[in-house]
């Protein structure tokens, strides 16, 4: 937004072209306040519009006329609007005034009045996204760049209102000193007929059941945006064009979940609590709530709720005692884009959002619990063994069967085994490198598929038996459907492990540059597909679930992409010790000179730069991207962290393994 557009006045910012400085000055020491005046305050975008309906409506006992008939900013009037307080100085009492003002701007008559302040306020990230929204149709105002953007912004105060925190603070920091009623749009939301009483019981105004049920029923989101005289749809486009953005938009709480990453929130988390560190307030969306079921549904036994498509094949039942129809796909898909996708091959969706339990009338233990259904058609890019989607190009079910019952096993085999994108390419470089004792020859001319081969594809059959010992391995396979020989032998796997949500990531760019696999539409689908298990080599949960049962079976040693990122040498020497290799100073040095990112990025024989284009093609990626740790929080919302947080608290809560990224 331009700083032409703001006028700034003892760090209140409003729009220079209806605020001037003389108006402000005379408000806060001019202007006389009546005992029994009301005053509406907010910082801009927190529900300021709302309580203008809902105070005209219990003004006028729950009647509709004036609300109908008469602009809201008629009936309720802006205090510092350039020259307003000559209008509002002939108004009748008792007035019912709207101001953004901050507490030290406020008519310094208020504090030695009886006249009442209702002071809503609302979850900041909400307003934030708010403000993103009102500068697109707000045609006094610069449109604000991007959400990402305009954080900065907002944390040191430099938007409309100036600073969430200072005008919060201030108004907060007189509450025992003045006639002032907070309330936050939140509540407005969780219980609007019972915020119209607290507020009339504030103003001393009795209303029967009739009123109030017609000034809840006429202050929805759905009245109030199909009210001409609320939805500022009135007003001259150049003022506000609501075909650019909606006024009342949505007018729903979180949605700052759809546009925060997890980065941005933990940016403003920690600014947020430094912020308000001394303010002796509990904000009802700082307070603890059982995400997802925060509307008293309890939570199924499966973790998730199912919801029917009419694709379903009849493999499901809905349980007993389930209460009124389960809405179809189709009247859902529009509001919840982000977990349903119509038509996919799996036939059902998962869900971890509480309002689809209002939506279907059903209590959470009641809603219908499909079966996982199997595959009802695979892509020219997969075939489905043993439940699991494999690429066609480089695999068959013959040499997936091979390896599981004929493959032998030897006592001295070394196994590199991950899912997917979890630091498999790292691990093979660290393996060439550490069995030959830091010397760089192989690594530096050799591809690493040959100098540690995938066990699982169709070329390794005749392949891996003229390999010379110790074989050096590599694999993506399950435990189940490792080979079985290796069950009774003494050979090692070193099973590396990643973040979940780094892997979904990473993944996802590897399906965007792998031509062999299905390209993902976006992210918010693909990550649908990774909680589903409905990607290259199925579920992660299952995969890592599949070998942490076996640890006390086998020769195994966990080792995580974190812990190789934070110390790479000890964790060489920690393998070494695992698999008995001795290596001096020298060769350890080598070790980790040549397994760093950047080495390995410039390595042709590591990078995959020899795979031809028609395979992987380096124009829509580069296999060694960022190497990182942390990066998902650039890619999920906070709605998508929370929603993977609950998933993976529920498919991991029977492994005694704490992770490195779960540790505090």
């Amino acid at each position: 937004m331009s700083s032409s557009n703001f006028l700034k006045y003892r760090g209140f910012l409003m729009v220079s072209k209806y605020y001037d400085i003389d108006t402000f000055e005379y408000v806060c020491n001019e202007f006389q306040v009546r005992d029994q005046d009301v005053f509406s305050i907010t910082y801009p975008k927190s529900g300021s519009t709302w309580m203008q309906e809902i105070l005209t409506l219990i003004q006028n006992d729950g009647d509709t006329t004036i609300s109908q008939t008469v602009p809201i900013w008629e009936r309720m009037p802006w205090l510092e609007l350039s020259l307003a307080y000559k209008h509002l100085e002939s108004l009748p009492s008792p007035r019912f005034i709207t101001s953004h003002l901050p507490v030290h701007l406020f008519p310094k008559s208020f504090f030695t009045s009886k006249a009442k302040v209702i002071y809503t306020v609302r979850n900041p990230r909400d307003v934030l996204v708010s403000l993103h929204y009102f500068s697109k149709a707000a045609g006094f105002l610069d449109e604000l760049e991007n959400i990402e953007e305009l954080l900065p912004k907002f944390l040191r105060g430099e938007v409309l209102g100036g600073s969430w925190f200072d005008h919060v603070r201030g108004w907060l920091g007189v509450k025992d000193q003045v006639n002032l009623l907070i309330v936050t749009y939140e509540e407005l939301l969780q219980d609007l007929r019972g915020s119209v009483v607290r507020i009339c019981n504030f103003l001393g105004k009795e209303l029967n059941e009739a009123a109030i049920d017609s000034v809840v029923e006429n202050t929805t989101l759905k009245s109030m945006k199909d009210n001409k005289m609320s939805n500022y749809s009135t007003l001259d486009k150049e003022i506000m064009d609501t075909q650019k953005s909606p006024f009342i938009r949505k007018g729903i709480s979180g949605d700052w979940k759809n546009h925060f990453n997890p980065a941005m929130s933990e940016t403003f988390d920690a600014a947020y609590k430094e912020a308000i560190k001394d303010i002796n307030f509990k904000f009802v969306w700082d307070q603890s709530k059982a995400f997802p079921f925060e509307n008293g549904f309890s939570s199924a036994a499966s973790g998730g709720l199912f919801c029917i498509t009419e694709n379903t094949e009849e493999r499901g039942n809905a349980s007993r005692g389930t209460k009124g129809p389960v809405k179809w796909v189709r009247e859902l898909e529009g509001r919840y884009c982000r977990q349903l996708r119509p038509g996919h091959w799996r036939g059902h969706f998962s869900f971890c959002v509480a309002s689809v339990v209002l939506e279907s009338g059903a209590s959470a233990r009641t809603l219908p619990s499909c079966q996982s259904l199997s595959m009802a058609k695979v892509s020219e890019q997969y075939f489905l063994h043993e439940g699991i989607p494999f690429p066609t190009i480089v695999h068959n079910e013959e040499s997936l069967n091979f390896i599981r019952n004929e493959f032998q096993v030897h006592d001295d085999d070394v196994y590199n085994v991950t899912y997917p994108k979890s630091g498999t390419t790292w691990m093979q470089e660290l393996l060439t490198l550490m069995n030959s004792k830091g010397n760089v020859t192989h690594s530096h001319s050799i591809p690493n598929w040959e100098r540690v081969p995938w066990i699982e594809q169709v070329s390794a059959q005749k392949f891996l038996q003229n390999l010379a010992p110790p074989r050096i391995m590599t694999s993506h396979l399950p435990a189940q459907l490792f080979p079985k020989s290796f069950f009774k032998s003494k050979a090692k796997v070193i099973y590396t492990m990643r973040h979940p949500k780094d892997v979904c990531v990473s993944l996802y760019h590897y399906c965007l540059m792998a031509v062999f696999l299905e390209n993902p539409q976006d992210f918010d689908t693909f990550l649908s597909s990774f909680l589903e298990g409905d990607v290259l080599m199925g579920s992660w949960f299952d995969h890592v679930q599949s070998w942490m049962r076996v640890k006390d079976r086998v020769n195994i040693l966990f080792q995580t992409y974190e812990e190789l990122l934070q110390d790479l040498r000890g964790s060489v020497v920690k393998m070494c010790n695992f698999l008995g290799w001795e290596l001096d100073e020298a060769a350890i040095d080598s070790v980790v000179e040549n397994a760093n990112f950047e080495t390995m990025k410039d390595n042709k024989m590591t990078n995959y730069s020899l795979v031809p284009s028609d395979i992987l093609d380096p124009k829509k990626g580069s296999f060694f991207r960022k190497g990182i740790s942390g990066d998902w929080k650039n890619h999920f919302t906070q709605a998508q962290s929370e929603c993977f947080d609950q998933i993976y608290q529920e498919k991991m809560k029977d492994l005694e393994a704490i992770f490195t990224w779960d540790q505090p």
